[in-house]
Parts: structure tokens; sequence; C-alpha cells
């Protein structure tokens, strides 16, 4: 099994498309991601690829979306994980639609980890399932550290994106980075 993360911006970010998943830039950008992950599994034909995205809006949805479509395609080769920083992450949400893409993962992903209840991933003081935002690198760490491939959909810009990315190439991770001006 290969384990392929992602890390990206949130719909917020100037280089995405916003919130509606059918702007021309966010279509690019799925378009994008589903290549790249058809193109590991092209690569690795006997290997099975275990998509793992943090849960968040923006490309980490984007991410799940791509890889639901792939795994329908290869159902025997694309397995789904959702990694929660946190039970309650989507309570703040207010889009009814990103709430109801975010249950829906949840509901089919093959495997769902809610990172701050991991021991090695857990931030002592602070209890589980409530939002803290050193959760979110908990989390990021998480998935770098699982990841043969760390997916960065970044435009060089700093926030958590960028950490994640200085994350997985501390620990020598294989890195494909989109830059989502270029897309």
């Amino acid at each position: 099994m290969i384990n392929v993360c992602v890390t990206g911006h949130r719909p917020s970010n100037p280089n995405l498309g916003g919130y509606n998943w059918n702007s021309d830039k966010n279509q690019r950008i799925m378009l994008k991601l589903y290549q790249t992950v058809e193109d590991i599994l092209k690569e690795n034909p006997n290997e099975t690829i275990n998509c793992i995205e943090g849960g968040a809006l923006g490309i980490d949805q984007m991410f799940f979306r791509s890889c639901e479509v792939l795994r329908a395609k290869y159902p025997d080769k694309i397995t789904l994980e959702v990694a929660i920083p946190f039970k309650n992450q989507a309570n703040k949400w207010f889009n009814k639609t990103d709430i109801d893409r975010y249950y829906k993962q949840v509901l089919i992903a093959d495997d769902v980890t809610f990172v701050d209840e991991l021991k090695k991933y857990h931030l002592k003081g602070i209890e589980n399932e409530i939002y803290h935002p050193a959760k979110m690198q908990q989390r990021n760490k998480y998935m770098c550290d699982k990841a043969d491939i760390v997916i960065a959909v970044w435009d060089g810009s700093k926030g958590g994106t960028k950490n994640a990315y200085d994350y997985a190439k501390k620990i020598n991770k294989n890195i494909i980075r989109i830059d989502p001006r270029e897309v």
C-alpha cells in the first residue's frame, strides 16, 4: 500500500476558486489532483493507494472528491482515509454544503482517524474533541508521518500548508507540489 496525503489551502485563499467547487479554477485543481493520484496508481500498478486528507475545507475536501471518483474507476486500488484533528471539527462551520460534504466523507471513508485521540499526537493538557489551533498542526504531522507521498497544493505563502510542506521536507517525504497559481 502507498499512503498519499494532501495538504493545501482553504477556500479563502485568493489562488483558489473560493467555496464554489464548480468554479473553473476549482474544477482545474480537482482535475489536477485526480490526474496526480491516477499517475501514482499507474506508476505502481500492483499497489493500493490510500488517499489521506484532513477533513478541512478547501483542498482537503476537493482531494477526497477526486479520490472518490478514482475509487469508482479503480475500486480495488483506492482507499479513502479522513484524518480529523478532533471530533467536533465541523461544529463551527457555517456553510451547509461544506458540512454535508464533510459528514458524507466521514461516512464513506474506509478509515476515519481522530488524531487528537492518538497518544503520539495528543496535546497534553488539552481535551480531546474540542478545538485548539495546534490540533491542525498535529493532524498535518500525522498525515505526513504516515504518507509515502505528500501532495502539497501550495502557493508559497505562510500558514498551515507551508508548515506541513516544511515538515514533510524535514522528514524526507516524497513531495509533489502543485502551485494553484499555475493550474
